[in-house]
């Protein structure tokens, strides 16, 4: 249920906005502007555009992650690309599951606590992002990048699927705290659940069991929110106490 006047972003459309941003920083397919990737022909534009499926580059990369993450499999993103599925698929799934695992857990830390840039880039602030590409193609709006209720959702629940996966079985990215990993979990579980509340026409009985889900999961955001806020806090110096004689 759209709420907001911007885009609700999950993985289909960041990964839609990081082809755009790609596409129009390159002069070559600048002219292409993609959006969301319902057309399947995009990849096989972006290929044509750059020259074939070998220059490589970001914007090749990001239109194949993108076909992914639409639901495309390899034999057909190959096809587009005049290559055999097997070395596309060598090329190309490490990229797809970096930038699942990217959009998941975007905060990543240095040893000493600083925050790494994102990569890629849009998926830090995607908002100022689509704002400056709108600006960049003379157009207002972002409706390109928009999504009904029934996709967003199955995009949010694969979403939510992996992160669990990886948070359970402690195969979180380098530089991602193991703390912060779990709040943004139970904080994209409360934004599933409102969301599945807001809809029209529900089953009450169903209504009730998500409820408490929400409970549960905004209780688990508090807990884990001031943890990894204590956490983050400088430590107390020691205090010398002088022993009296």
């Amino acid at each position: 249920m759209r709420t907001h006047d911007r885009p609700r972003w999950t993985t289909l459309n960041l990964a839609a906005l990081w082809l755009a941003v790609a596409a129009d920083r390159d002069p070559r397919t600048r002219a292409l502007r993609p959006g969301l990737p319902a057309d399947p022909a995009i990849l096989g534009a972006v290929v044509g555009a750059i020259g074939g499926a070998n220059a490589g580059g970001e914007v090749l990369e990001a239109a194949v992650v993108c076909a992914r993450v639409a639901g495309r499999d390899w034999a057909a993103i190959a096809a587009d690309m005049d290559l055999d599925a097997t070395v596309v698929r060598e090329r190309y799934a490490d990229a797809e599951r970096a930038f699942r695992l990217s959009e998941a857990f975007p905060i990543r830390r240095e040893p000493d606590g600083r925050i790494r840039r994102s990569w890629p880039a849009p998926l830090h602030n995607p908002d100022e992002w689509a704002r400056r590409l709108a600006v960049s193609r003379g157009a207002r709006g972002t409706a390109d990048l928009e999504l009904d209720d029934l996709t967003w959702r199955a995009h949010e629940l694969a979403a939510i699927a992996l992160m669990e996966d990886v948070v359970e079985l402690g195969e979180l990215p380098s530089g991602v705290d193991p703390l912060e990993a779990r709040l943004r979990l139970e904080r994209r579980r409360v934004d599933h659940l409102l969301n599945e509340l807001g809809l029209p026409d529900g089953d009450p009985a169903v209504a009730i069991d998500l409820q408490g889900a929400l409970e549960v999961s905004m209780l688990a955001c508090r807990v884990l929110a001031d943890t990894v806020a204590e956490s983050r806090r400088p430590a107390r110096p020691l205090l010398r106490v002088t022993a009296l004689v």
